[in-house]
C-alpha cells in the first residue's frame, strides 16, 4: 500500500510538470518533449521516493533483456 501512494504521487509530480510546461510553451510539435519531459520526471520521483525494490528491478530487466535491462536497472535504482 505504501508503494501504490509513493507511485500515485510521482505520477502527480510528472503530470503537474508536464502541464506546467505545457502552458507554458504550448505547441503540437513539442509533444514528443513533453513525452521525454514526463519520463524524466516520474523516473526521478520513483527513485527519489524508492518505490521500486530489488524483486521490481529483477522483472524489468528480466523483461528488457540483458543491455538495455542493465541500463533500465541503473536509471531506476
Amino acid at each position: 500500500m505504501k508503494s501504490n501512494k509513493r507511485a500515485l504521487s510521482s505520477s502527480t509530480m510528472m503530470a503537474l510538470a508536464v502541464m506546467v510546461v505545457e502552458q507554458l510553451y504550448y505547441s503540437k510539435f513539442l509533444l514528443p518533449f513533453y513525452v521525454v519531459l514526463g519520463g524524466i520526471v516520474y523516473t526521478f520521483f520513483l527513485r527519489l521516493l524508492k518505490v521500486l525494490d530489488e524483486g521490481d528491478l529483477a522483472f524489468l530487466q528480466q523483461v528488457f533483456g540483458g543491455r538495455i535491462g542493465l541500463v533500465v536497472r541503473k536509471v531506476l535504482y
